[in-house]
C-alpha cells in the first residue's frame, strides 16, 4: 500500500505511486465503498433503512493522506518502543525491529486489504520481532542477529497464502455484485470472514517468524518480549 520495506527495520519512505494502480486510495476524491449504482437498487434501500447513506463516513474510502497519518502513528509507536527497550538494555547491546511479514507486502495487491479491511499495518507490534543489531548484542541478549533480508521466494509464498485466505471473501463480494442485493446476513458473513482473515494473517506472521529464526530463538524471543512485543 505504498510503503517501502525498510532496511534493518527502519523506514525509508512512503510511496503513493502504486495506489492508483492497485485499487488504491486517491487523495483527490475519496471513493465510496458502495458504488453509485448500488444506491439505486434494493441494496441501497436496505442500507438507507439502517442509517447508511452515500455521503456517510462509513461509505468513504480513506484518502492517501489519512492512510499516511495512520501509518505514521503506527511507526511512531514502533520507534518509541524500540528506543525505550534499547535504553534499558546492557551497555553496548541494541535491538532492531524485524517485520515477520515484509513491508513490501503492503506495496502489493493485498496492501489495501491488510491495512484498511483488516486494520493490520506493517509497523504494528503483531508483525515485529526485536532482534540483535549486531554480533555483540546477540552474545549479550541470546537473540539472533537481525538478518537484514528475507529468504528468496518468501513474498510469492505469502501472496499465494493470502489469495487462498481471501477467496471466501472474494466469493461473497462477487455474489453480492451479481445479485445486486445485500442483506445483514451477507454483511455479517463478510465481517466474520475479514475477522477470520485477520487472525490467519497474524498466525502466518508468527509462524514465519519462528521459521526464519528457528524455534529455539523464537522461544527465547517470546521469553524476553512476549508473542507481541508490546507497543500498543
Amino acid at each position: 500500500m505504498g510503503f517501502e520495506r525498510p532496511a534493518f527495520g527502519r523506514r525509508r519512505s512512503i510511496n503513493a505511486k502504486e495506489l492508483a494502480e492497485r485499487q488504491a486510495i486517491k487523495s483527490e476524491a475519496p471513493q465510496r465503498v458502495f458504488p453509485d449504482e448500488v444506491w439505486d437498487t434494493e441494496a441501497g434501500d436496505t442500507l438507507r433503512e439502517n442509517g447508511i447513506h452515500p455521503e456517510s463516513e462509513i461509505n468513504q474510502r480513506p484518502t492517501q493522506e489519512s492512510a499516511n497519518a495512520r501509518f505514521e502513528e503506527e511507526y511512531a509507536k514502533q520507534r518509541a518502543y524500540v528506543e525505550h527497550v534499547n535504553a534499558q538494555l546492557p551497555q553496548g547491546a541494541k535491538v532492531a525491529p524485524y517485520a515477520m511479514l515484509p513491508w513490501e507486502l503492503w506495496n502489493g495487491r493485498f496492501g489495501e486489504m491488510l491495512a484498511m479491511r483488516c486494520a493490520l499495518w506493517a509497523p504494528g507490534a503483531w508483525n515485529q520481532m526485536l532482534l540483535a543489531e549486531d554480533e555483540h548484542s546477540s552474545a549479550i541478549l541470546g537473540l539472533p542477529v537481525h538478518p537484514g533480508a528475507y529468504p528468496d521466494g518468501l513474498m510469492e509464498e505469502i501472496e499465494r497464502l493470502l489469495e487462498e485466505a481471501h477467496a471466501p471473501i472474494a466469493g461473497l463480494i462477487e455474489k453480492t455484485q451479481v445479485e445486486q442485493s445485500v442483506s445483514w446476513d451477507q454483511i455479517n458473513a463478510c465481517d466474520e470472514a475479514y475477522q477470520d482473515l485477520m487472525r490467519k494473517v497474524i498466525m502466518m506472521s508468527h509462524y514465519l517468524g519462528s521459521m526464519c529464526i528457528g524455534e529455539e530463538a523464537w522461544a527465547r524471543h517470546t521469553e524476553v518480549f512476549g508473542t507481541n512485543v508490546g507497543w500498543y
